[in-house]
């Protein structure tokens, strides 16, 4: 299984003490694109989209799927993906604002029509860290 990865993205403005690492793995990804993905700590920045824990951008390449590794301090965090297809940076809609890319979020949240909530797709990372897999879907 040909994976790709991404490098260690530190949390911002945070010493890397105590860090535990958040691993994300994606499965089945159209190899072309890139993923845009924000890690939130809070849901005051997952309603202003301001991801205050982590972003990164990884090129898909592989078929089989793509990992990104984050050092985080322990706590609660959410993560939303899109699969940005065709690589213009940001999360293509329809004329209804419904996704044309697929997207993602923690917790195996499947998605509503609407924008889901940090309590929603929260979960804890603590020591030793974690790893969360996530599957994208289109509507």
């Amino acid at each position: 299984m040909a994976l790709c990865s991404l490098a260690l993205v530190p949390n911002y403005g945070q010493s890397s003490r105590n860090q535990v690492t958040l691993k994300v793995a994606f499965t089945d990804l159209e190899p072309k694109g890139q993923l845009l993905i924000a890690v939130y700590n809070s849901a005051k920045s997952m309603e202003s989209d301001a991801a205050e824990a982590a972003i990164a951008r990884q090129k898909v390449e592989a078929k089989a799927g793509a990992t990104a590794s984050f050092g985080l301090h322990p706590g609660r965090y959410a993560i939303m993906v899109v699969h940005d297809v065709n690589g213009n940076g940001k999360l293509d809609k329809n004329m209804l604002g419904i996704p044309k890319e697929p997207i993602g979020v923690s917790n195996g949240l499947k998605s509503k029509l609407r924008r889901p909530t940090f309590a929603e797709c929260s979960f804890d990372l603590s020591a030793p860290g974690k790893t969360v897999t996530l599957q994208l879907e289109r509507f």
